[in-house]
């Protein structure tokens, strides 16, 4: 655990950690997009808090961590445990988004390489889900919030036939 500490290069005990240069992350000089060693770390120290259920402590972890210094799985694994770490409906659909992207690109990627897609396109096929039970339980006022912040990136068509939809329900064509 000390060994990632320092590969991640962050200070500090308990839920207050910070880079001990008091930067944020780290540059990646190496001109590669399979991921910095630092980010990767910081990745599985959050991991690692997140199983500990320090949840604080992982979100510390994973907020600054620059997702395009990952590799496509890590990145995956990343989102997916900000979706997990999400404090409000809004964050949750704004993870799930950026997680559905980077399955759409990592099944790219894996099609690319004549490699199977399937288990990526599982993925896909539950994240669907998990935003569709999401929209429909959220309230139409997280809904406004949320695709507002998206600038039409999924799952802002998601949301937009979701308002539609209940704008028609109760009457209001002008809203529809």
């Amino acid at each position: 655990l000390e060994q990632l500490v320092r590969q991640a290069g962050v200070t500090g005990h308990g839920n207050r950690q910070r880079r001990r240069d008091g930067g944020e992350g780290e540059k990646c000089n190496r001109g590669d997009h399979d991921g910095d060693r630092a980010a990767s770390a910081r990745l599985r120290l959050a991991r690692i808090e997140f199983a500990r259920d320090k949840r604080p402590a992982a979100r510390s972890l994973l907020v600054p961590l620059e997702l395009e210094k990952l590799s496509l799985p890590e990145r995956r694994a990343a989102l997916r445990l900000r979706v997990a770490l999400a404090r409000t409906p809004v964050e949750r659909l704004e993870a799930l988004g950026a997680l559905r992207a980077t399955l759409i690109a990592e099944a790219a990627q894996l099609e690319a390489q004549g490699e199977s897609v399937e288990a990526v396109e599982a993925r896909l096929r539950a994240v669907d889900r998990e935003v569709d039970e999401l929209v429909r339980r959220a309230a139409t006022a997280e809904l406004d919030e949320v695709l507002d912040g998206l600038d039409r990136r999924p799952p802002a068509a998601v949301i937009a036939l979701e308002l539609t939809r209940r704008a028609l329900d109760a009457g209001q064509l002008e809203l529809a």
